[in-house]
């Protein structure tokens, strides 16, 4: 080797030659390259996993597939149907317009149930569903019913309590125009405000016993009260309650007034 031949080659200890050389060196992988690995080990394991099919996979593959082809003529019991007269597309039975043209389908059973448990299940769950659906009927029809009676106990307590205001208010008109007239004893007790008649009950000494006894078994109504009274104030003082207003006579009254009801003047 002459001395041209050495200058030409490259220095052991230059780039180029150290780009040559692979790392042998012994240590720990790097996270990055480990990470690397263990995507390629993924990847490798999905790919042989998605190529090998399970054997439920493979079963199913295999009844679709034989489902979906016609039974041929090699098939013994094709053959004996052939020999009874048979031919392709014709029904079975007796009467070939309403026999089976299809073979009975195949119901793949899943679970460990014995025969006719599945059936019964679904059975006794429509019985349960029937059941839950006539009891929200039922709990619907309560509910409407319940409604409608504390609807019909509110319209009652409104009621009444219009009732006993009327009432109140009637009395004291009464007691006022009955006054006006100079007039000492109302038509009924209930006609004045009982406030105005216990004070004066109070200044009699002596209270006759059957007269109380007679007052408390003619009780009326607050309702049957107030008609009573309206008919008393409309007819001797022509006034009404609900118009506030006194008529000159019954037929201003019959001309101008609503009605003798409170529902009449709204």
């Amino acid at each position: 080797m002459n001395k041209a031949d050495t200058d030409s080659d490259d220095d052991y200890m230059s780039d180029a030659v150290l780009a040559m050389c692979e790392d042998k060196r012994p240590g720990l992988v790097s996270r990055n390259q480990a990470r690397f690995n263990q995507t390629e080990t993924k990847s490798h394991k999905s790919a042989i996993k998605n190529t090998v099919k399970s054997k439920k996979q493979q079963e199913r593959e295999m009844r679709d597939s034989g489902l979906s082809k016609a039974i041929t003529q090699d098939n013994k019991g094709f053959a004996l149907l052939q020999k009874m007269g048979y031919q392709p597309g014709m029904a079975l039975g007796r009467d070939a317009s309403k026999g089976r043209l299809e073979p009975v389908g195949i119901q793949i059973k899943a679970g460990r149930g014995g025969l006719g448990q599945e059936t019964a299940i679904k059975e006794r769950q429509v019985e349960v569903e029937t059941m839950r659906a006539s009891w929200k009927g039922k709990r619907k029809m309560m509910d409407q019913n319940l409604k409608e009676e504390f609807m019909k106990k509110q319209r009652g307590k409104l009621e009444d309590r219009d009732i006993e205001r009327d009432l109140k208010q009637s009395q004291l008109v009464c007691y006022q125009l009955d006054e006006r007239e100079e007039v000492d004893v109302p038509v009924e007790p209930w006609f004045w405000p009982a406030v105005i008649m216990k004070g004066e009950e109070e200044e009699e000494d002596d209270v006759d016993e059957e007269d109380e006894a007679k007052e408390e078994s003619t009780d009326i109504e607050p309702k049957e009260k107030l008609e009573y009274l309206t008919c008393y104030l409309r007819n001797r003082h022509t006034y009404c309650l609900w118009c506030g207003t006194t008529y000159t006579d019954q037929e201003d009254m019959k001309q101008n007034c609503p009605g003798d009801t409170a529902i009449a003047h709204k």
